[in-house]
């Protein structure tokens, strides 16, 4: 095997791509200097130990002035999508594994993947597809790490899995991924999409979001606009919500404190809720639980039990409709709570 050199060709763009920092670079052949594709690179301790070994596949550069939307599509890896000002848009192809040789990594990409990374019509394509006759998931997979203009629309999918995370991004922004995670970091818009499996994670977002998963759980925190999400199974926790919320879980616990409200607030299917409210609106309140306690539920006029609420707190305002009631039949333990704090 030949002996390779690493030249690290840094760019604070790509730089500040990942939160880990990942170093971006070419491997270039050490008798002509050319370019290796789908090398890898040994990163070393202090101690000369291997911590990781990577694919190096060139690092695709555009003018950041002529792309005005994305779409990403990669086979079992991640995809990263950053936001920044800078003047050339990026695009990084990333494998991870340190027990195959670079002849394993170059052959078995270029004899069952295919990379298509372009910019036509303003939009960029970078799309990591498996050949016909193949169907595996290399360990690991192959992710995108990608860097745009702050306004693009895009459109990211992960297949079959991996997770996606959207950060400094405004526009309209999909995603889909099967199994794996979402992040959502400082974004504003309208942002669609969902997970078979995986967790849904959004902070500091202004606009609407309408994302669902199976079976993860959803946590969100300073969030403005209209936000409505679902989950099958997981449990719920949202911080600082303003504008307007639907969310819904059918076995899960939800936590949620909700700092002003434009139209509504709409919560089903939970097992417990425990909802806070601030204290100096008032509200129109439609609420049924297993079980319901208050707190601060002052200038209440309407009918009220331990079961129900109907009624408008101080002069009304936003609609706030909640439903928790379990089957008929459940187990007393199984019955469903709900906690309306004011605050």
């Amino acid at each position: 095997m030949k002996n390779l050199f690493f030249f690290a060709i840094f760019s604070l763009c790509a730089f500040s791509a990942t939160a880990q920092h990942q170093l971006s670079g070419t491997i270039t052949d050490g008798a002509d200097g050319s370019p290796v594709p789908f090398a890898t690179a040994a990163l070393l301790r202090a101690d000369s130990t291997v911590v990781t070994g990577v694919m190096a596949d060139a690092v695709h550069t555009f003018p950041a002035s002529s792309i005005t939307a994305i779409e990403a599509t990669t086979y079992g890896g991640s995809i990263i999508v950053t936001g920044n000002a800078c003047s050339e848009a990026v695009v990084e192809v990333y494998f991870s594994n340190p027990e195959w040789s670079d002849q394993k990594i170059k052959q078995t990409l270029e004899d069952n993947y295919t990379f298509d990374i372009k910019v036509e019509g303003g939009k960029l394509y970078a799309a990591v597809k498996t050949k016909k006759n193949y169907r595996s998931v290399i360990m690991g997979g192959i992710s995108l790490i990608i860097i745009v203009p702050e306004h693009v629309n895009s459109k990211l999918e992960t297949i079959p899995s991996g997770d996606i995370s959207i950060r400094h991004l405004s526009g309209s922004l999909n995603f889909k991924t099967v199994g794996g995670s979402i992040t959502v970091e400082n974004v504003s818009g309208k942002v669609a999409g969902y997970t078979v499996g995986g967790n849904i994670n959004i902070s500091n977002f202004d606009g609407d979001f309408d994302a669902n998963t199976t079976g993860g759980n959803i946590m969100a925190s300073n969030i403005r606009g209209t936000f409505k999400i679902g989950t099958a199974s997981g449990n719920v926790n949202l911080n600082l919500i303003s504008g307007n919320l639907n969310a819904s879980t059918t076995s899960g616990n939800m936590n949620i404190k909700v700092e002003s409200v434009d139209k509504y607030v709409k919560l089903s299917n939970a097992r417990d809720i425990k909802l806070y409210l601030p204290a100096e609106k008032g509200f129109n309140l439609k609420v049924s639980a297993d079980e319901i306690e208050t707190t601060g539920l002052n200038d209440f006029r309407g009918k009220m039990d331990d079961k129900s609420i109907d009624g408008t707190l101080g002069d009304g305002g936003p609609f706030i409709e909640i439903n928790t009631v379990s089957v008929q039949g459940k187990r007393k333990e199984e019955r469903k709570k709900l906690s309306l704090i004011i605050y």
